[in-house]
């Protein structure tokens, strides 16, 4: 990556992230999320938690997230990629979130979609903990700690070392199995 490209490549985060605190301190966090995570190599800890105020449309909320889930931010609360324009005009009533690691898109679709239930579905046991933290009290939303698949089976979870990916691709058998919570 040349230097202009590095250069605007922070710039939008740090404008995304100005954009999307909801008072200075969490402004000021969230603009300096990527820099720290790129000071990652001289000891800046990727997996240190953060609480900000975010503004999402007219929600409101305190987010918790790791260094390293800065990425996921701007993709998701910023990049709206998850949010189809026909869906503005005939609104979803139930939404489930296959994946929905700590909730990023489960703000956004309660953002775009006040009324409508959603059910979160995530498997690795971290990213639940700050599911449920980042959808306390929120209306409509329904958490389930597991994974889905073609079968009712369990599964192995791996889980990469690091986390600076919210997304890492493993090579798993043909037919993948979801993993039943032990509530359930």
């Amino acid at each position: 990556m040349n230097p202009i490209s590095k250069f605007k490549t922070l710039w939008q985060y740090t404008y995304a992230a100005w954009a999307l605190g909801d008072d200075l301190r969490s402004r000021w966090v969230l603009v300096t999320l990527l820099p720290r995570l790129k000071l990652k190599v001289i000891g800046v800890d990727g997996e240190r938690l953060h609480k900000v105020q975010i503004k999402v449309g007219s929600l409101r909320r305190v987010l918790y997230l790791r260094t390293s889930d800065i990425f996921v931010v701007y993709e998701v609360l910023w990049g709206n990629p998850y949010i189809h324009p026909a869906m503005l005009q005939n609104p979803p009533r139930c939404i489930l979130d296959l994946g929905a690691h700590i909730g990023l898109a489960t703000l956004r679709f309660k953002a775009s979609f006040p009324h409508a239930t959603i059910h979160c579905y995530e498997p690795d046991p971290e990213n639940f903990k700050l599911l449920e933290r980042n959808t306390k009290d929120l209306p409509g939303v329904v958490l389930h700690q597991e994974a889905v698949g073609p079968e009712d089976t369990t599964a192995t979870l791996y889980v990469p070392i690091g986390r600076t990916q919210a997304l890492r691709s493993v090579a798993l058998p043909r037919v993948w199995r979801s993993k039943r919570s032990a509530a359930k």
